[in-house]
């Protein structure tokens, strides 16, 4: 949830917009975004890319901003140019637009899900830590 309130974020595998998809037998997540005030529901990972055949594939979230606006997270489903698909990529999420910022080591994993990285409170920045250059 953000810090302020307004937003809460969530995974699922159950497609829960009209956008949504998770694969033929909803296997995988997709991350979706609540707005408390309106009870909006935004899926933040559309994928229609045919080379990703479970959607998304959401791993998790890595942090987000105190009012929501930024989230960043890991998915192996190819969301922006530059991602590759079936591997670790950790993207922003911001105004609408998704971006891909690096594809992540495997063995990254534990330092990213387990609250390691951090990022600043207006969301611009994250700082995390890598095996891959």
């Amino acid at each position: 949830m953000s810090t302020d309130g307004a937003y809460m974020f969530f995974e699922s595998a159950a497609e829960l917009t009209n956008d949504a998809y998770t694969g033929s037998c909803d296997q995988r997540n997709n991350l979706y975004r609540y707005d408390i005030s309106t009870g909006a529901l935004t899926d933040l990972t559309v994928d229609t890319q045919p080379s990703d055949p479970n959607g998304a594939q959401v791993d998790g979230i890595v942090g987000l901003s105190d009012d929501g606006s930024y989230v960043y997270y890991v998915a192996e489903g190819v969301l922006a140019a530059g991602a590759s698909s079936g591997q670790e990529n950790l993207y922003v999420s911001h105004d609408g637009a998704t971006s891909f910022i690096a594809t992540l080591s495997g063995r990254d994993y534990p330092d990213w899900e387990s609250g390691n990285a951090r990022v600043t409170p207006d969301g611009t920045h994250l700082a995390f830590e890598s095996r891959r250059r």
